[in-house]
């Protein structure tokens, strides 16, 4: 069943434009011995550590010596661009978040989500407004001019914001001699209050600036000035798994 589940979600992807994010939510009982997320870092970690629930699965899982009960798991969730949040922060047209339990409130969670990009050649700033923590990776392009990071190393494929903050933007400049395809993938947590992020871009090329806001700067979507943004494809190695299972479960019905 839990296969089978995952199975339907990653055949879901890369049949269309936008964003795939996963949400995770920890809270008390269930053996935990920390039930809250207190920094990007810890929140990356939970995260991998949670890959083996499926989607609206729950459980316990461990990271080092502490121990998360996590409360519910969403896989899957699609959007055309990611403006997530509570409130409207900086871009009107904010979604909610993909949790299905209102119940349990909206602490102690995190979102995690990645996109397929084509990204033309030039100079381009992307950044990230977070409620609280969050990061975006950009796996082989590094960044310069970075602006408002915490606990990231200048210079390196991440722009970086680790401990919580109300909505601000944390951000970073790109140049790219050619077309460039890349995976992006980012992270954000929400410990307590108010919860948001959005992804955004401008075109660079006349400087780089540090303040943005909806005029100078546009939500990443496919299309936007240029790039181009779809629902990544799953790896190789887990449409493999979902194939075998598909094969096994064929030869078990004609047995019958």
């Amino acid at each position: 069943m839990v296969t089978s589940l995952l199975c339907s979600t990653l055949m879901s992807y890369g049949q269309g434009p936008g964003f795939v994010t996963d949400y995770i939510q920890i809270s008390s009982g269930g053996g935990a011995t920390d039930t809250q997320i207190n920094t990007t870092t810890e929140a990356l970690a939970i995260y991998n550590a949670s890959v083996s629930l499926g989607d609206g699965q729950t459980g316990s899982v461990n990271v080092g010596s502490a121990v998360y009960n996590v409360v519910e798991v969403v896989r899957g969730h699609t959007s055309p661009n990611i403006n997530f949040g509570n409130q409207v922060a900086t871009f009107s047209g904010n979604d909610d978040w993909p949790s299905q339990d209102a119940i349990i409130g909206g602490s102690d969670f995190l979102a995690r989500t990645t996109s397929s990009l084509i990204i033309p050649a030039g100079t381009w700033q992307i950044a990230f407004g977070s409620d609280d923590g969050a990061f975006i990776k950009l796996p082989g392009i590094n960044f310069s001019n970075e602006f408002n990071e915490n606990g990231g190393t200048s210079g390196d494929d991440t722009i970086f914001y680790n401990p919580p903050r109300g909505h601000a933007w944390t951000g970073g400049t790109i140049t790219l001699a050619s077309d460039t395809t890349v995976l992006l993938e980012a992270l954000v947590f929400e410990r307590g209050g108010g919860d948001t992020l959005e992804i955004a871009i401008r075109d660079a090329s006349a400087g780089s600036i540090s303040s943005v806001n909806s005029t100078n700067w546009d939500l990443l979507e496919n299309g936007q000035l240029g790039w181009n943004v779809t629902q990544p494809i799953p790896e190789p190695t887990s449409l493999a798994l979902c194939a075998l299972t598909a094969l096994v479960g064929l030869a078990r019905r004609s047995r019958i």
